[in-house]
C-alpha cells in the first residue's frame, strides 16, 4: 500500500511509519508534482495555511490518488483560507 505524508500531522493523527514524506519543507522528501498520477492508495494531508499553496497541494494529492483512494485532510482552524 503506497500512503503518501504531507507535513507534520498532529500526534492525534497516526500516519504509517512506511508513508512517503512530500512536504517540501521537509528535508529529503519527495516532491508532490513528481509522484505518479494514481499511484497512491492514500494521502494523509496536513494543509498549508495560504489558500492558494492550500488548493494547489490538494489537486496535486488528488492527482496522485488512485479512484476509491482515502484522503485525510486536516489544517488549524485559525489559519489560512
Amino acid at each position: 500500500m503506497t500512503m503518501l505524508l504531507y507535513g507534520r500531522p498532529p500526534v492525534v493523527f497516526d500516519p504509517p511509519a512506511t508513508a512517503t514524506q512530500t512536504s517540501p519543507l521537509i528535508p529529503g522528501s519527495t516532491a508532490l508534482e513528481t509522484v505518479a498520477p494514481g499511484s497512491a492508495d492514500g494521502v494523509m494531508l496536513y494543509a498549508p495555511p495560504g489558500a492558494v499553496e492550500r488548493r494547489y497541494t490538494l489537486a496535486l494529492a488528488l492527482k496522485a490518488l488512485k479512484p476509491g483512494g482515502r484522503m485525510d485532510v486536516m489544517a488549524p482552524k485559525d489559519k489560512g483560507g
